[in-house]
């Protein structure tokens, strides 16, 4: 039968590893000090215009922020 081989327990597929921000060495694009006003800090982001840290590294999370602050919206 079809559906009993699909849903059968396998010991090695029930293993799950989480992942780490360590691990998917992320790094900080420079470009984005343009775009949407962040510098690099060790591991974290900092926003020029308003001080705020971010810790993780990524391009979605400073878009995020600048598009959801009012006062940065106007900027580009």
């Amino acid at each position: 039968m079809i559906i009993s081989t699909i849903f059968c327990f396998h010991p090695i597929m029930s293993k799950k590893t989480k992942r780490t921000l360590k691990e998917e060495n992320r790094g900080f694009n420079e470009d984005w000090e343009l775009q949407y006003y962040f510098e690099s800090a060790k591991d974290r982001m900092i926003c020029l215009l308003c001080d705020t840290a971010i810790s993780t590294l990524k391009k979605y999370n400073a878009y995020q922020h600048c598009a959801t602050h009012k006062d940065h919206k106007y900027l580009n």
